[in-house]
């Protein structure tokens, strides 16, 4: 059986690279760029990230694989958009490793598209058409489970891709958009009073809509296997759950971008007095998108999917009665826990009863356009699984000092224990000015004490581990009761 789309499913893939150490700490370098670059290689060496050229654009949207015919006829008709579709999934990717940065699953998927010799650095891709299509599709093995962490990185790459495309409209890297026209020259109010439309305004919504165009796939139809065949028809509808089920957390990620917008205004006037403003409107911060993402991660909603009806419908919790067991008579009412037939009354907090399909339907999972939405639960993230791009807790750095913190040893380490080792770390300090023009500074050695997880250990050294701690406690208690009893 095939494996279920990703969200950047129809772009490229490439498969996971086996062997990956543990990060400890993530360093973002850039490469230095040859001497002879070719029209992609300019593309990748510019301080935006990548240039708009025709040339450059079109060599792209002949070369990278994996592109599907409605991708490519966007990338044509828009020089300098898969540049910044590979910008944005940067972005996403960065803002990912950050937010889970002390977390068991901290996005050391991202080490597949940033791969690099060293277990503790992530190096920017090399240039090239190859470096794209790692980029684009590094991650697809990764999400091929519909877990809310899929959903997370989901919703950061649209955002990534609408970031970074508004920011190219704007500063004309795209050939067929400028700053935001409906932004231009009319007047408007807000709390501090009138204001005039100028400047160059991010167009939020155009890079909302071509993003959109550019990732949606479309929902498969319905498709009739041969008579006594039930593997096309499961195919088709565990494809259509995943689709939906990026669908709607692109959304979220879209959404997000334009909640996170700016105003920016300056003030004319005679002697500093702000009688005149002019404002413009700019994306925001990434990180505000993050923050937000982050929250939408935590509060995410198990769906499942409904045949019947073709859309995702949330996974029906227990019913309950104020907050307390149903009755007996009432429990009898609700023993349906399956998804193909749930109930359809439930109990409220003041006691009345309300349709489940209007708290639980496609309609009502619509509605939740700020929560992400996931099919499968999650692993414990424990042990390293290279199939989605996982590298395990084994080698992580945790801290003891803080038992809450969410990276705490306690919480990182799945109960396998740490290992506590003195590391000498040289800095500067002392450091003083010298006349002129120095600043001269002393070596100090620092010790630190660094703690880091244990590998899991297989059951046949758990099992001697667990013989030699009984052993030694059994003679330990016999060497107390021989001196207790006077031998």
């Amino acid at each position: 059986m095939r494996p279920p789309p990703s969200s950047f499913d129809g772009i490229v893939g490439v498969p996971a690279q086996p062997g990956l150490s543990t990060p400890t700490s993530i360093t973002f370098h850039k490469p230095r760029s040859p001497p002879q670059m070719s029209p992609l290689e300019v593309a990748f060496d510019s301080t935006f990230g990548f240039v708009s050229s025709e040339e450059a654009s079109e060599a792209a949207c002949r070369s990278l694989p994996g592109l599907t015919n409605h991708q490519r006829h966007l990338c044509r008709q828009n020089p300098g958009l898969i540049w910044a579709v590979v910008d944005g999934t940067q972005l996403g990717l960065y803002e990912c490793v950050h937010q889970f940065r002390h977390e068991r699953w901290n996005c050391s998927m991202a080490r597949i598209v940033f791969g690099s010799g060293s277990s503790n650095e992530f190096h920017l891709p090399p240039t090239g058409s190859a470096a794209a299509a790692n980029i684009l599709g590094g991650l697809q093995d990764g999400l091929s489970k519909g877990t809310r962490e899929t959903a997370f990185m989901t919703a950061a790459w649209a955002a990534g891709a609408v970031q970074a495309i508004t920011r190219a409209c704007s500063r004309g890297r795209i050939g067929t958009c400028d700053c935001d026209s409906a932004r231009r020259g009319g007047k408007s109010a807000d709390a501090e009073g009138e204001f005039t439309w100028g400047g160059c305004s991010d167009p939020i919504k155009f890079g909302m809509k071509l993003t959109r165009l550019f990732q949606e796939a479309r929902v498969p139809s319905k498709r009739r296997g041969r008579r006594g065949s039930q593997n096309a028809t499961h195919f088709d509808e565990h494809t259509i759950a995943r689709v939906s089920m990026d669908s709607h957390n692109r959304n979220v990620g879209r959404r997000f971008i334009w909640q996170s917008r700016e105003k920016k205004c300056k003030c004319h006037g005679v002697s500093g007095a702000c009688s005149l403003r002019t404002c413009w409107q700019r994306v925001g911060a990434f990180r505000r998108v993050g923050d937000l993402l982050k929250k939408a991660y935590a509060e995410a909603l198990h769906v499942s999917f409904d045949a019947k009806t073709r859309h995702l419908r949330r996974v029906a919790e227990p019913l309950y009665f104020g907050g307390m067991p149903l009755p007996s008579h009432l429990a009898k009412r609700s023993t349906s826990t399956t998804w193909q037939k749930p109930t359809n009354w439930f109990i409220v907090g003041s006691g009345q009863r309300n349709k489940r399909g209007a708290l639980h339907g496609a309609k009502w999972i619509r509605q939740q356009r700020d929560k992400l939405v996931y099919l499968e639960s999650s692993q414990d993230y424990c042990k390293a699984d290279h199939r989605i791009g996982h590298l395990g807790v084994a080698g992580r750095q945790c801290d003891v000092a803080e038992p809450n913190h969410p990276n705490s040893c306690d919480k990182i380490c799945c109960g396998f224990g740490y290992d506590t080792a003195v590391v000498d770390t040289k800095e500067k300090c002392g450091c003083r000015f010298v006349w002129c023009c120095e600043v001269k500074c002393n070596i100090c050695h620092r010790k630190t004490r660094i703690h880091r997880c244990r590998p899991d250990s297989t059951p046949l050294e758990r099992q001697i581990n667990e013989i030699l701690n009984s052993s030694s406690i059994s003679a330990w208690m016999g060497r107390r009761r021989k001196s207790h009893s006077g031998y």
